[in-house]
C-alpha cells in the first residue's frame, strides 16, 4: 500500500471530529513549539496554561496515531480486500428487488413503471391489475402464485444479507441500517410463510414495494459514497499487481 492510498484511508476516518481534533493538535503543537514559545510577555497567565494544553495535544496526537495504525488502517485494509465480495452482495440484493418491480411492470402491462423513478400512484395502479394467485415465471423458474414468488425473493435476499451482516468490522453502520430496513420489510410485511392473505390484487402491498425500491436505491447510494469511492481503486490496484506477478511467474 503506497503513500497515496494511506492518505486516502486517512481521510476516511469517522467521525470527522476525530480527524479535525488531530489536525488541530498538530497545528497547536507546531505553533507553540516553533513560534509562540519564544514570544516574551509580561502577562504570566498566558504562560501557565500553555504546558498543560501542550501536554494534552501531545497525548491526544499519540492516541490518534496509535488508533490510526493499530485500528483504523487494518480495518480499512480489510474493507478494501473484500470490496468485490461486498459489492457483489449489495448489487445482487438491489438486482433481486428491482426484478420484483420489473415483474410488476411486465405482468400489469404498465410500461411506465421504472424502479429508478417510482411513485406510489403508478405502482398502486399496476398492482390493482395483478391477481396474486396467478402462476408466474422468472428465469425459467415457476411459482404457483405471487406469495411463493415473494417468499423466494425473501430467501434469496436473506442469504445474501447473512454474509454481510456477520462482517461487523467491514460493513459500517449506515449500510447495516439499509440492510436491516430491507430485511424488516420482507420479514414483517411481505412474509407469507404461514398465512397468505385473501386479497384479489396486490394493491395493499404497493407501499411496501415502493419502500423496497427506495431503500434499495439508498443502499446502493451509501455503498457508492462510502465504499466505491474509498476502496475501489485500492482493490483494483492490488488485483492488477497480483495479475502482473502471476504473468511474471508463468514466464
Amino acid at each position: 500500500m503506497n503513500l497515496t492510498n494511506i492518505i486516502n484511508l486517512f481521510l476516511t476516518i469517522r467521525p470527522k471530529l476525530l480527524l479535525t481534533m488531530a489536525l488541530l493538535s498538530i497545528v497547536s503543537i507546531c505553533s507553540i513549539e516553533f513560534c509562540l514559545i519564544d514570544i516574551k510577555t509580561d502577562y504570566s497567565f498566558l504562560y501557565k496554561p500553555t504546558p498543560v494544553f501542550l501536554k494534552l495535544c501531545y497525548s491526544f496526537l499519540s492516541a490518534f496515531i496509535f488508533y490510526f495504525f493499530a485500528v483504523h488502517l487494518p480495518r480499512e485494509r480489510r474493507r478494501a480486500k473484500v470490496f468485490r465480495y461486498t459489492s457483489n452482495r449489495v448489487f445482487s440484493i438491489n438486482h433481486e428487488i428491482f426484478l420484483v418491480i420489473y415483474k410488476i411492470r411486465d405482468v400489469s402491462g404498465i410500461k411506465t413503471i421504472d424502479p429508478f423513478k417510482l411513485n406510489l400512484k403508478d405502482l398502486n395502479d399496476a398492482c390493482k391489475l395483478i391477481n396474486p394467485r396467478e402462476n408466474l415465471f422468472e428465469v425459467e423458474i415457476g411459482f404457483k402464485d405471487w406469495f411463493d414468488y415473494l417468499l423466494h425473493k425473501k430467501n434469496i435476499i436473506a442469504k445474501l444479507m447473512q454474509g454481510l451482516m456477520q462482517m461487523n468490522d467491514v460493513v459500517d453502520s449506515d449500510l447495516q441500517e439499509k440492510l436491516t430496513l430491507i430485511d424488516d420489510i420482507f420479514t414483517m410485511r411481505l412474509n407469507f410463510e404461514i398465512v397468505k392473505p385473501g386479497n384479489l390484487d396486490l394493491s395493499i402491498f404497493a407501499h411496501q414495494f415502493l419502500e423496497l425500491a427506495e431503500e434499495s436505491r439508498d443502499m446502493t447510494k451509501v455503498f457508492d459514497e462510502k465504499y466505491s469511492k474509498n476502496y475501489s481503486y485500492i482493490y483494483h490496484e492490488s488485483a492488477r499487481k497480483k495479475n502482473i506477478a502471476r504473468k511474471e511467474n508463468v514466464k
